[in-house]
C-alpha cells in the first residue's frame, strides 16, 4: 500500500508540470552501439535507433532477451557511449558535452536497477543521501530533501534500517528514493520490477505511476514483461535485434499492432493462452478449417453484448475459445479468440458491424474442426 504525503509535509522540490507535454524531452538520433569482443569480432547491439520520448510520459521499451533493451536505456544517460549518433536530453546534446558538463547533466537523470545497487554498510537514509553528499550539500540541506522523499516512498519508519533488514520491495523503494534525491527530470528503470513477486511489483508500479502523475516526472522503463507495460505506460517501443520495429500508443499496440513483428508478438501471446488441444489443431493456412479470429473490444464496447448480436443477426456460429477483460492503464479492454463459421457474406457483415462498434478483428490462424 502506498504512503501518501501528509498535508503538513512539503513534497520533494520537483517542479510540477502538465501530465504529458507535446514537447520531446528525449530524442535519440541514429544511435549505433558496437562492442569489440576480440581483435576480429564485434557485436552490433544497436543499429540506427531513432526514438523520441515526450515530457511527462511513462514510456516503455520492450523486447526479448538480447534485443538491445539495456544497452539502449544506458545510452540515454551515456553510461554506454554510443558508437555513432546523438542523444538529445532536454535540448542538450549529451554526446557533445565535456565530462564535467555530462556529470552535471546526469544529475537530472535518475536511474533504478533490477538488483537495487544499494550500499550495504549504509542505512536507508544514508543510501538516499549518497548522491547529495557527492553534490556537496550540507547535512541540514540533505535532511530537508530526504525526509519528504521518505514519506512519499513509504519508508519513513525504515529510515535507520540497513538493506539487509529490508524486503525486496522496500529495497526498490530505497533505490527510487535515491534516484529522486537530485530532483531529476527523467527516471530510467532497467528491469526494476522483474525480481519482485506480483504483489510487490504492483505496488512499485503504482508508486512510479503516482510519482509520474504528481510531479510530471518522465519515466523510461525497459522490461520483457508485458504486464508492466499494460499497467502504467502511455507509449511503448518494441526493439528486436538492435532495431526499433514499432512505436505506438499502448492501447493501439495491444489492440491493433501495425508491424509484422508486433502482430506476431501479440498473436503468439494470444495463442499461448489457448488449451493445448486447440493449439494442436492450429494451422497458418485455410484448408477446410475454421478461421481463428482475435476480437479486441475497447471502452464501452468491452461490456456490450456484441457476440450475442452477431449470432442473432448475421447467422454466424461462434465458438468462444478464450475470453478475458483487463485494464490497460485506465482503459477497459476485452479480448476474445473465437472460431467463426458462416457464409463469407455474413462473416464480412459481422466484422464490419464489430468495427463500427469500436471493436477490432483479425484472423490469426485457422483451426481444424473436430470430426
Amino acid at each position: 500500500m502506498l504512503t501518501y504525503l501528509p498535508p503538513q509535509i512539503s513534497p520533494p522540490r520537483i517542479k510540477l508540470r502538465p501530465s504529458i507535454s507535446k514537447q520531446m524531452i528525449i530524442t535519440l538520433k541514429e544511435i549505433h552501439k558496437t562492442y569489440r569482443l576480440s581483435k576480429t569480432k564485434t557485436l552490433e547491439a544497436l543499429k540506427g535507433v531513432n526514438l523520441s520520448v515526450k515530457r511527462g510520459e511513462i514510456f516503455g521499451i520492450v523486447g526479448e532477451s538480447g534485443a538491445g533493451k539495456s544497452t539502449l536505456i544506458r545510452c540515454i544517460n551515456l553510461l554506454e557511449i554510443p558508437t555513432k549518433g546523438e542523444v538529445i536530453v532536454d535540448h542538450q546534446n549529451l554526446t557533445a558535452l565535456s565530462p564535467a558538463e555530462l556529470r552535471k547533466a546526469r544529475r537530472k537523470i535518475g536511474m533504478i536497477f533490477q538488483h537495487f545497487n544499494l550500499l550495504q554498510s549504509r542505512t536507508v537514509y544514508k543510501n538516499i543521501a549518497f548522491p547529495l553528499e557527492l553534490a556537496g550539500l550540507s547535512a541540514s540541506g540533505i535532511s530537508k530533501k530526504i525526509d519528504p522523499i521518505l514519506d512519499l516512498t513509504g519508508l519513513a519508519d525504515k529510515k535507520y534500517h540497513y538493506p539487509s533488514q529490508l524486503s525486496g520491495g522496500q529495497k526498490q523503494r530505497v533505490a527510487i528514493a535515491r534516484a529522486l534525491a537530485n530532483e531529476p527530470d527523467i527516471l530510467l528503470s532497467d528491469e526494476a520490477t522483474s525480481a519482485l513477486d506480483p504483489e510487490t511489483k504492483h505496488s512499485i508500479l503504482q508508486l512510479l505511476k503516482q510519482i509520474n502523475e504528481q510531479f510530471g516526472l518522465t519515466i523510461v522503463l525497459i522490461t520483457h514483461e508485458m504486464s508492466v507495460i499494460k499497467e502504467i505506460c502511455h507509449r511503448l517501443a518494441m526493439i528486436s535485434d538492435g532495431k526499433i520495429v514499432e512505436q505506438a500508443n499502448v492501447i493501439d499496440f495491444f489492440t491493433r499492432p501495425e508491424t509484422d513483428v508486433g502482430k506476431r508478438f501479440i498473436h503468439s501471446q494470444a495463442i499461448r493462452m489457448l488449451p493445448e488441444s486447440v493449439q494442436a489443431r492450429l494451422s497458418p493456412q485455410n484448408k477446410g478449417t475454421l478461421p481463428l479470429v482475435r476480437i479486441s473490444f475497447l471502452g464501452d464496447s468491452a461490456e456490450a453484448p456484441l457476440i450475442t448480436y452477431l449470432v442473432q443477426n448475421f447467422s454466424l456460429h461462434i465458438n468462444i475459445l478464450q475470453a478475458q477483460f483487463e485494464k490497460i492503464r485506465d482503459e477497459m479492454i476485452g479480448m476474445m479468440l473465437v472460431e467463426l463459421s458462416g457464409n463469407l457474406d455474413d462473416v464480412e457483415k459481422g466484422r464490419n458491424y464489430l468495427h463500427a462498434q469500436g471493436a477490432f478483428t483479425e484472423v490469426i490462424g485457422y483451426v481444424q474442426p473436430i470430426r
